[in-house]
């Protein structure tokens, strides 16, 4: 783009536009340093597409309109439509179907989310979904705003300008959905729903797309595509009677095609007689919600399973998510993976699964009802506790493991189950892969907790939020954070265990902590540490004291603080909890650098980082070096100052964690400006505020400062 001047000259810009820099004369170049793209560029989150979709021509025909209509530039209104429908009617296979014919249209990327608001679990929450998306954008979990209207602020300000396909599925209402909207017309937004949701048709000016059952000619015509038209041709009363038994419905009428196409020589006449004989066998078991014929088509597709497929497809009834991996499906089964991958591509196949990802799954809401009723019905209730107990297990045993990955200090004292029903837990190479799998997992997680907590496997409840906090506390989902404690802490005096009590209690503590709820917190840090006193638990008691000296530093009473430290760093190093060790050694370097006694501070952020690098807590040595290099600085010691920073950057690119890469930079640029090089310093600073404005953080400010910008 090219601005003409009165003068004769001109600003131009080509390429990618990303950071602009506007000055009134230069001299010589203009160099931006980069830490990455600063938008979802590569973003493609769309589940796979439906095989063989066929029919909704017409309401393809007005989602293409409405894409035609799309502003190619930052002007206009925003694009919107919401498809409603019942269950099973092909909301989601439509939305999908639509949205990766015209993905490519979108450069800059596609997001999804499931919002949950019909079936497993409870509905996500407006500030749940937009956390999600902030985090697939690239926004460090730790510069999340906590409240919701903030949270979507930043959601819309990332997304500005940019040429995004936004996919929201399931949504329950329409508040659920409307802080996920964006507010940029070159972006377009596809909500699924059974609602109406008449609010964003009447205020946000959605466009709906209602889908009603298919026609007896549209059925026809689907059976026709799926299967083969020269048999339902010549079968045409016996296509319509299957038709309606599959209430017209296009995931019943999936299902009984796909038998079709494995059994070529079954007459549909014949076909047509199993579904009617079922039908009578079932009508008495009909509800409003789900009719006597759609419960007919799923019992008959259930009864033609052979017997290891029909347990397994039952006990998926039973799985606390909404959706699920191979290998807890094998726990539920207490069954190794192998065979269990063969069983769930049988029923994929049957169209009773539907495969979201690679060894990713999913059960519709009507499948999964049906699930959970055949499993009372087929299976024992000492058995779908096993089941459900085998799976919440295997979660909790998964989450140490994972835990452990990143933040090796975990004890985790689980009682051994039966040999009947122990599970293979997953294991994981590195920091990374743990993490990957927390974010795939984080909504499974929650849904387990609830579910161990509701069915009374309180001892499970009460372990669980150790073994998944540390996901959070990296992450900081500080809202899931304190619920899983508070959870927890339940479940604990449920059972009458004092240590899991203690346990809950100073995680609970952290949370209203880092929440900025400090009474609550010091409330629960207290609790704690009476009661770890009492039991003897001097681990626990350790990081209660540490967490009451928190309190005390953020209020500014550091010598009360340092106090609560030492006798916490004694009681944790009596337990030999080295983790907790070297975050006191850290909140002690922390406070004497903010009582201006360097000295001190430098001895103790040493030992804490011999204390992290000993036990290879590498994301806490990034810290350490951080707080160290501060001290230095601040005692005048610039070479050992520049060196911890340099190191600090080092690992926190490693982790891809831009708000702390951010700030290592700013400390950085501040050692070489103290050095005397302006020049360097200036290009850390640069570097700094564009990670720092990146990632929507506070520090955004101080670097503006320094560039002499602000």
């Amino acid at each position: 783009m090219v601005e003409q001047r009165p003068e004769g000259t001109s600003n131009a810009v080509s390429g990618p536009v990303a950071a602009v820099v506007q000055a009134g004369t230069v001299h010589g170049g203009v160099t931006v340093h980069r830490s990455g793209d600063a938008g979802p560029a590569s973003l493609r989150q769309l589940p796979m597409a439906p095989a063989k979709f066929v029919n909704r021509e017409a309401q393809l025909a007005s989602l293409d309109a409405l894409m035609a209509g799309r502003p190619a530039e930052g002007v206009g209104t925003v694009v919107l439509t919401a498809v409603a429908g019942a269950p099973g009617i092909g909301k989601t296979s439509l939305a999908l179907h639509w949205a990766h014919r015209v993905r490519d249209r979108f450069p800059d990327g596609d997001l999804y989310l499931n919002l949950r608001g019909y079936g497993a679990g409870p509905p996500l929450t407006a500030l749940q979904g937009v956390e999600f998306f902030l985090h697939a954008l690239g926004v460090p979990a730790e510069r999340v705003p906590a409240d919701l209207e903030s949270a979507a602020a930043l959601y819309r300000s990332l997304l500005d300008g940019k040429r995004v396909l936004i996919l929201i599925d399931n949504a329950v209402s329409a508040a659920q959905a409307r802080p996920l909207l964006p507010a940029s017309p070159t972006c377009m937004t596809v909500i699924t729903s059974r609602s109406r949701l008449s609010s964003l048709i009447a205020v946000e000016g959605a466009e709906p797309v209602v889908l009603d059952v298919l026609t007896p000619a549209e059925s026809l015509e689907m059976l026709r595509r799926l299967v083969d038209a020269r048999r339902v041709d010549a079968e045409p009363e016996a296509a319509g009677r299957i038709a309606r038994w599959c209430s017209h419905l296009p995931l019943a009428l999936r299902i009984v095609a796909e038998r079709l196409i494995e059994q070529e020589y079954l007459s549909l006449a014949d076909l047509a007689d199993e579904l009617a004989d079922e039908y009578r066998r079932l009508d008495a078991l009909a509800s409003d919600d789900e009719p006597a014929d759609v419960r007919t088509v799923f019992s008959w597709s259930y009864h033609r399973l052979p017997p290891d497929a029909a347990r397994l497809f039952r006990l998926l009834g039973l799985h606390a998510g909404a959706d699920f991996g191979t290998a807890v499906a094998a726990a539920l089964t207490g069954s190794d993976p192998t065979p269990v991958r063969r069983l769930l591509g049988l029923l994929t196949t049957a169209n009773l699964l539907q495969q979201t990802a690679t060894d990713r799954w999913r059960l519709h809401d009507l499948l999964r009802t049906y699930a959970a009723d055949r499993a009372v019905v087929d299976e024992t209730g000492a058995e779908r506790r096993r089941a459900v107990r085998r799976s919440l297990r295997w979660y909790l045993l998964s989450s140490a493991n994972a835990r452990r990955a990143f933040l090796p200090d975990l004890v985790l004292d689980v009682a051994a189950a039966d040999p009947a029903d122990e599970v293979t837990p997953l294991v994981f190479a590195d920091a990374d892969a743990a993490l990957r799998w927390f974010e795939a997992e984080r909504f499974n997680l929650l849904d387990a907790l609830d579910q161990a907590s509701a069915l009374g496997h309180h001892d499970i409840a009460a372990t669980m939020p150790k073994a998944m906090a540390g996901f959070f506390e990296v992450r900081a989902h500080w809202s899931d954070y304190r619920n899983v404690y508070a959870t927890g802490l339940r479940s604990a005096k449920e059972i009458g265990s004092a240590p899991w009590t203690v346990a809950n209690l100073v995680g609970l503590g952290d949370a209203h902590h880092i929440l900025g709820e400090s009474d609550q917190a010091l409330a629960h840090y207290r609790e704690a540490a009476a009661l770890a006193g009492r039991i003897g638990n001097s681990r626990a008691e350790g990081f209660a004291m540490r967490g009451i000296g928190l309190v005390q530093e953020k209020v500014g009473r550091f010598e009360v603080a340092a106090e609560h430290y030492r006798r916490a760093l004694v009681t944790l190093r009596r337990a030999g909890a080295r983790r907790g060790e070297g975050m006191c050694l850290l909140s002690l370097g922390d406070c004497h650098r903010a009582m201006a006694r360097f000295g001190e501070a430098i001895d103790y952020g040493r030992q804490a980082s011999a204390v992290f690098r000993e036990t290879e807590d590498r994301l806490s040595v990034g810290l350490a070096l951080n707080s160290l290099g501060l001290s230095h600085l601040g005692a005048g010691e610039y070479p050992q100052a520049l060196a911890c920073h340099r190191e600090a950057l080092s690992v926190f690119r490693r982790f891809d964690h831009p708000h702390k890469e951010g700030l290592s930079l700013l400390n950085l640029g501040d050692v070489l400006a103290a050095l005397g090089d302006a020049a360097d310093a200036r290009r850390q600073w640069s570097e700094a505020l564009v990670v720092l404005e990146r990632v929507g953080a506070p520090e955004v400010e101080v670097a503006r400062a320094r560039l002499g910008t602000s």
